[in-house]
């Protein structure tokens, strides 16, 4: 196969590389309401894993597929966790100004949660477009992964704050580097979900 070819290497490394920063650009678009990134987020995995990676279906198709099938779910999701967002944000200001013996303890413990809590909305909304779960397992799953699949919730959380450092100091990779830890993330929670699709049957829960 000529590495130039239609087929070749080059063209579906840029074919992929295209379906990432489109998926990007329509989460991002999608996200604009703010309570809306849990949908968009949903939805750009599902065309992540769906199109890119398992190359079934169209990008764009799969991607408001997904963001209708799962909005109101999603969205609930999502101004359930901007609550717990807010508090966790308000505890890591308070002891980020604190000056008392404990305030480093606290700054560190602050942050932890706050990554903790990141995985766990990664995998909520991961399984969202997987699965048809009920909210409340969806939130159980969430916080239960991250505390059982250690390796995997690491390597989450490197993802999100090498994420956020590239945004910060370079703030045009918005319109990829998202999409990128996207796809990287899904190859890792691919993983995990496999060893939960027959608890999830048990519990009548519909693969999607």
């Amino acid at each position: 196969m000529n590495f130039f070819s239609y087929d070749g290497k080059l063209m579906n490394f840029l074919t992929t590389l295209w379906n990432i920063i489109w998926i990007n650009f329509l989460w991002l678009i999608c996200s604009i309401p703010v309570i809306t990134f849990g949908a968009a987020s949903t939805a750009a995995y599902y065309a992540m894993n769906k199109s890119v990676r398992n190359s079934t279906g169209y990008v764009t198709k799969e991607f408001f597929r997904s963001l209708k099938d799962n909005f109101k779910q999603a969205t609930l999701l999502s101004i359930l966790y901007l609550l717990v967002g807010v508090i966790l944000s308000a505890d890591a200001y308070y002891f980020y100004y604190c000056q008392a013996d404990y305030g480093l303890l606290g700054r560190i413990l602050s942050l932890l949660l706050i990554l903790i809590f990141f995985c766990a909305m990664n995998y909520s909304f991961v399984f969202l477009a997987r699965f048809k779960v009920k909210t409340f397992l969806l939130l159980k799953y969430g916080f239960q992964l991250t505390l059982i699949h250690l390796p995997q919730t690491f390597a989450f959380m490197v993802f999100f704050i090498a994420t956020a450092i590239f945004i910060y100091w370079l703030p045009v990779t918005l319109f990829i580097v998202p999409g990128l830890k996207c796809y990287a993330d899904s190859m890792l929670a691919e993983k995990v979900v496999q060893k939960y699709i027959e608890q999830l049957k048990d519990e009548k829960s519909i693969e999607v």
